[in-house]
């Protein structure tokens, strides 16, 4: 618990996010076949 969570923090929401969003285009593609 130090500085580094400043810099640490933001880029694993952003990983979160890029995953979340990865799988949801993939469930949004296999509904439109």
């Amino acid at each position: 618990m130090g500085w580094w969570n400043l810099s640490y923090l933001p880029r694993v929401v952003v990983m979160k996010m890029k995953m979340s969003f990865m799988s949801f285009v993939t469930a949004f593609m296999q509904i439109r076949d």
